[in-house]
């Protein structure tokens, strides 16, 4: 790591003040400003996370630990020690995170690398490389949603015969559109277009909030008009 800022620390300290730093000061006549406690741009919420964050990573690898020095283990321990919650704000175990709040931390410290090797000092980058660019961030997986295989939904379309027919027909929907079951639930007469063969869905009652149409076949328009 070259120019003044050697450790973790410094450098995380050093991009807290990064926007009053490159508007205000040259970096090099700016240690005053980058003693102060804030944090020009974000909000009190942001800032709160920042220095958490920041006491976070001091604790996992130490406060005094070059920057330089960090690499793949390091940001794999911090991943694995939120999980568990054995790294916790407070400085005692708590409970594990999920990895979206993990990645909200990781994108700090990314964000605190990142600027250092863009900032000169003495005609030296603060630090000559983000030891953590090829590290890949955690994500949230996305749930598994559970599906009806076709044996399993010839069995409920039999087993619907003995209920109400909107069951039925339900099942149907659900079957021939691919949507939702919310969505299907929510379906008016009304949101059949049977001139154009289309199916209008709601934007109030859609996961996306988005207005849309889906096609019908002939035998789409067969069955509900029998229904």
């Amino acid at each position: 790591m070259a120019g003044g800022v050697a450790s973790l620390t410094a450098t995380i300290k050093s991009l807290t003040y990064v926007h009053r730093l490159i508007k205000h000061k040259p970096f090099s006549k700016s240690q005053a400003v980058r003693d102060e406690e804030m944090t020009t741009g974000k909000s009190r919420a942001k800032q709160r996370h920042d220095r958490t964050a920041r006491a976070l990573f001091e604790r996992c690898w130490g406060a005094d630990t070059p920057v330089a020095d960090l690499d793949k283990t390091h940001f794999d321990k911090f991943v694995r020690q939120r999980r568990s919650g054995v790294l916790a704000p407070g400085g005692e175990k708590g409970k594990g995170v999920r990895n979206r709040q993990i990645q909200y931390d990781l994108k700090f410290l990314m964000a605190v690398c990142n600027w250092a090797v863009n900032v000169i000092e003495k005609r030296r980058p603060l630090l000559e490389r983000n030891p953590f660019r090829n590290c890949t961030m955690p994500k949230e997986e996305s749930p598994r949603r559970p599906r009806v295989t076709e044996a399993e939904y010839a069995a409920l379309t039999e087993a619907a015969k003995s209920l109400p027919s909107q069951v039925g027909l339900f099942l149907y929907l659900c079957h021939e559109t691919g949507h939702r079951s919310k969505s299907v639930s929510h379906l008016r007469w009304s949101d059949f277009d049977f001139e154009e063969r289309s199916i209008v869905w709601r934007g109030e009652h859609d996961k996306l909030k988005r207005e849309h149409r889906t096609p019908l076949t002939a035998e789409n328009v067969e069955v509900l008009a029998a229904a």
